[in-house]
């Protein structure tokens, strides 16, 4: 049988078996609304830089007739 060993803890591991010494739990009810905003914030203008893109708005236009399309007839 072979032997596998994590590169971050040395934990022996077998085939197939993954190490969660690296596993990391967020509680995103625990962080700040300061601190939430702050991590928000370049991804907010990332999006709202990309709808300035006529052809970005007009898929979104598209996907979100579907989508109400979609909703209406359930």
């Amino acid at each position: 049988m072979h032997q596998y060993i994590c590169e971050h803890c040395n934990a022996h591991l077998d085939l197939g078996e993954h190490c969660d010494c690296q596993k990391v739990e967020v509680k995103p009810e625990k962080i700040p609304e300061a601190v939430a905003d702050r991590l928000a914030r370049p991804l907010l203008e990332i999006v709202a830089k990309a709808f300035e893109d006529p052809k970005v708005a007009k898929e979104y236009g598209k996907w979100k007739k579907e989508r109400q399309a979609k909703l209406a007839a359930n």
